[in-house]
């Protein structure tokens, strides 16, 4: 199964990740990602408006949900900026980055999170960490769910980077 070499590898590459409790196995049907400015991701179960990422899990399989920013790297001068967080199965690994913006800034905000997440597949592919998929999620913070949107040349752009499939939305399904 796939599924334990990663999360073993995950823990391997980053200690932190069992010092720091970054991780956790949620098999909830349906859960929720909340960014919270001051602290690490969290997740909790079902849907509210307090959510970023709405999560459907209807086969009620183990995800993990790794915290990244916050628990796994603080923000320090001269360090990269990171994503938000990941989730993962046994087929996939999912980072996302959590944005709040406007219509005016949302353009710079979009520029920013690709950096952020592409500074963190690469890490993770640096460091030994392997998946069948690597995706990348740009979730911009609204209170209405909207699915996966596609940007072809920012697509094929990310992934000749990064080897990450890149995506923006804020509904999710493993």
């Amino acid at each position: 199964m796939f599924q334990k070499p990663m999360r073993e590898s995950i823990e391997r590459a980053f200690p932190r990740t069992l010092e720091n409790s970054c991780l956790e196995i949620i098999s909830s049907q349906q859960f929720e990602i909340i960014d919270r400015e001051v602290s690490r991701c969290i997740w909790q179960d079902g849907h509210s408006e307090s959510g970023h990422l709405w999560v459907n899990n209807s086969s009620h399989k183990d995800i993990h949900f790794l915290a990244i920013d916050k628990c796994l790297f603080f923000d320090k001068d001269n360090d990269p900026s990171r994503c938000d967080c990941a989730l993962f199965d046994e087929k996939r690994i999912c980072f996302v980055e959590i944005k709040e913006a406007s219509a005016s800034n949302r353009s710079k905000r979009r520029a920013k999170a690709v950096e952020q997440l592409a500074n963190t597949i690469n890490l993770f592919r640096e460091l030994g960490v392997e998946s069948e998929q690597f995706d990348a999620l740009i979730c911009f913070s609204t209170f209405q769910a909207y699915p996966k949107r596609r940007d072809l040349s920012r697509e094929i752009e990310f992934l000749n980077a990064c080897g990450g499939f890149l995506y923006e939305g804020n509904l999710e399904e493993f």
